[in-house]
């Protein structure tokens, strides 16, 4: 489809092929992500956006995250497990 029309550009207003692809996917392995953006300097807001899809992954620490923004730390970092929980914060 034409760039910004598929079912997550429709629902937060997309308006690039690489964000429809990157809210679309999944990873289920313990391997590292990384995603990287170029944008001009500025202040912004990050919203992150996680959906389990796994009901047997829906277990209080079963899966956690490091969350860092321009090289600063915000969430995990001193070991496995304690990082940001998604379920964890949706109880």
């Amino acid at each position: 489809g034409a760039v910004g029309s598929g079912p997550i550009s429709a629902a937060f207003g997309c308006t690039s092929a690489d964000t429809e692809t990157v809210i679309g996917s999944e990873n289920s392995t313990n391997s590292v992500v990384s995603r990287s953006y170029p944008i001009p300097n500025g202040t912004y807001l990050v919203n992150l956006f996680f959906a389990e899809t796994n009901a047997a992954a829906c277990v209080v620490g079963n899966r956690t995250v490091d969350i860092t923004v321009e090289g600063t730390l915000y969430y995990g970092g001193s070991g496995s497990g304690d990082g940001f929980d998604q379920y964890a914060v949706s109880l």
